[in-house]
């Protein structure tokens, strides 16, 4: 099966200029945006196209009502109607992640994008019922290609399997593992990081991106779900 070209993300490699030219700094910029390291994680390898991080390509099975819908949009030239973002909802219903639709591609796939706000609003949700938990705060400070910068602080209530934690684990992966497994979901993928007497709490969005693309692709109804690469053109 083909990519649609029209589906990535496109940024153009850099042609050689001089330190303060627009070309390279835009060329500098791309680098650090896809392979400077970014907290507790990395970027992708050096042989892999990054992904768009939250962004899938959905292809739904010919003859189906998602997928009439898309080509009665692809030949209207429209980019979206209320029928296929409901076919979408139920979707996300069923996977408890919230989508919505980010566009159509050329080869008549829908661009699927995971709701990064809600994604943060139902992981504190869930954590304000969790034992040991006693505040939990959405902090929104901008985003990033892997792990975006909104993040949960997390206050332990004070002598807590999850404050000793923190306390005790600089590094956080017994408080990772403790928060991931309180906040019971099957896509989601998180990094914490102490920070006494709180703990930070951040959603991995490209592998919480390819958990729910293996989970769309055994669905009925659907011919085939993957990334939406980022490519670089000569």
């Amino acid at each position: 099966m083909g990519r649609s070209l029209k589906g990535w993300v496109l940024r153009p490699r850099p042609v050689a200029g001089t330190a303060g030219s627009p070309t390279r700094a835009a060329g500098l910029l791309c680098v650090w945006m896809v392979c400077a390291p970014l907290w507790a994680g990395a970027a992708a390898p050096a042989d892999q196209e990054p992904l768009a991080a939250g962004q899938m390509l959905v292809k739904f099975a010919a003859g189906g009502a998602a997928d009439s819908e898309i080509t009665r949009l692809h030949a209207s030239g429209e980019t979206g109607s209320a029928a296929l973002d409901a076919y979408v909802q139920t979707l996300a219903a069923a996977l408890d992640v919230p989508l919505f639709v980010r566009g159509i591609t050329a080869g008549r796939e829908a661009i699927l994008e995971i709701e990064r706000s809600a994604v943060l609003e139902q992981a504190a949700g869930r954590l304000r019922e969790a034992p040991g938990v006693k505040r939990v705060a959405v902090d929104r400070v901008g985003g990033a290609q892997r792990y975006w910068r909104d993040r949960l602080v997390i206050e332990p209530v004070p002598g807590s399997d999850l404050a000793q934690g923190a306390q005790a684990d600089a590094e956080g992966t017994y408080v990772q593992n403790l928060l991931a497994t309180r906040l019971s979901h099957r896509h989601y993928v998180v990094a914490a990081r102490p920070a006494p007497p709180e703990i930070e709490l951040r959603i991995d969005l490209q592998a919480t991106t390819l958990n729910v693309i293996n989970a769309l692709k055994p669905r009925a109804g659907i011919e085939y779900a993957q990334p939406n690469f980022v490519v670089t053109i000569n």
